[in-house]
């Protein structure tokens, strides 16, 4: 649900199942320290050494990386980009060997997402046509065949439909006015079968929701979910237009599944920036003002202060990923320690860099909100792609002038 690089794009890692709905609160972006009696960061190790570290003999990893429940296998996608692609599937427990692999196609397309079915036999690959830009999800089975297709679409990203794990297929197209028609569609993750049928939108340039009296501000929750605004009804009987309302519209089954009353408007207008700027995210991170940290903005739309263990100036401000999930309420986000922060400036000597993987528990009914260091790794100045889950996570470090993947992946125990 659209790691991994986690811009909280999807595309790399299946989401979790989402904290509950609420539509955006009223409250001010905060930038003050966490309020007494928030659980701080829990420090971690100093330095992690990988379970296991893999170097590509031929082609390199591709970007997407999938763990199956557990994280006892690890999926990856071993390609030139011109003559070969195919995906292994390595044995995490057992030092990273591939206990089988098999071809999956066009080398040229993109590969985004990758995903374990349900059975942990079957594998889910969504991958991008570089012509026309449209998705298609390709299921194989436990033999490696293809059998089982969804697509094309516009947007593909994984969801969760009550407890069933679903890949959502939106398919987007404009009419000669303007409005944008869109159709999504629920597929199972195992053989890729439709889950009832297409429900189609019409929403007019401003986002207007036809039929329904709502404009669409965001989406999240691959893309199945909105959060909308109600314009304030009139009162003839006073003469007073009432407030406007937040509310979050379940797309699939066309109906408004919470809504309130915008409190501070400032407030809600903020957010409604956030999140348009990031799609497909439920809850996410944003650097706190004057970046002297990060905030996280949750489902609900309240923005609290995220602990970090080391001082703030120590990492590159900018280079934070995120991942939510697959435990569910769990956040997974990362920072890189700068090698030229301003204390190694003054001192006149760089630092070594390190990735900090990080877990915030969002809180709920069997776990307290809290954030944990949960691996401090070693890296280089290369891009690197993680993901996380299930107490490990796998670390790719990229290639340093092509945009896809890269030849070291190493797999990492999370303490």
């Amino acid at each position: 649900m659209r790691s991994v690089v986690v811009v909280l794009s999807p595309a790399l890692v299946l989401a979790a199942a989402a904290p509950a709905e609420a539509p955006p609160p009223a409250s001010q972006p905060s930038t003050a320290p966490p309020a007494t009696g928030t659980p701080p960061v829990t420090a971690g190790p100093e330095s992690s050494k990988p379970r296991f570290a893999l170097q590509a003999d031929k082609g390199f990893f591709d970007d997407p990386l999938a763990f199956d429940e557990g994280a006892r296998r690890l999926a990856v996608i071993r390609t030139d980009s011109a003559s070969f692609a195919r995906i292994e599937i390595l044995d995490v427990e057992g030092g990273g060997q591939a206990q089988r692999s098999f071809e999956i196609g066009n080398p040229g397309q993109s590969f985004e997402q990758i995903h374990f079915a349900d059975d942990g036999a079957g594998i889910v690959l969504v991958s991008r046509d570089p012509v026309s830009g449209k998705r298609s999800a390709q299921f194989f089975d436990a033999a490696g065949k293809p059998a089982g297709l969804a697509g094309p679409y516009t947007e593909i990203a994984p969801s969760m439909l009550g407890v069933k794990r679903v890949l959502i297929g939106v398919a987007r197209k404009t009419d000669a006015k303007g409005s944008t028609i869109n159709t999504l569609s629920a597929h199972r993750l195992d053989g890729l079968a439709r889950i009832g049928k297409a429900r189609a939108h019409k929403l007019g340039p401003q986002g207007e929701i036809k039929g329904h009296e709502l404009r669409a501000l965001s989406w999240f929750d691959g893309f199945s979910k909105a959060h909308v605004l109600r314009a304030g009804r009139y009162d003839k009987e006073k003469d007073f237009r009432q407030p406007d309302r937040a509310a979050v519209f379940d797309a699939l089954q066309g109906t408004v599944t919470s809504e309130t009353e915008i409190g501070d408007v400032y407030a809600f207008a903020h957010v409604t920036k956030l999140r348009a700027e990031r799609p497909n995210r439920t809850v996410f991170a944003v650097l706190a003002d004057g970046e002297s940290g990060l905030d996280l903005v949750d489902a609900g739309g309240a923005r609290t202060p995220l602990p970090v263990a080391a001082p703030f100036h120590l990492y590159e401000s900018r280079s934070v990923r995120e991942q939510e999930g697959p435990e569910a309420g769990r956040f997974y986000f990362s920072l890189t320690v700068d090698a030229l922060n301003r204390d190694a400036v003054a001192r006149q000597k760089a630092d070594k860099p390190y990735l900090d993987i990080y877990a915030t528990d969002l809180g709920g009914k069997d776990t307290a909100p809290g954030t944990t260091l949960r691996a401090h790794i070693p890296v280089d100045d290369r891009p690197t792609v993680w993901v996380a889950g299930y107490g490990r996570a796998a670390v790719l470090k990229k290639h340093k002038g092509f945009s896809r993947g890269g030849r070291d992946l190493e797999v990492h125990d999370l303490k």
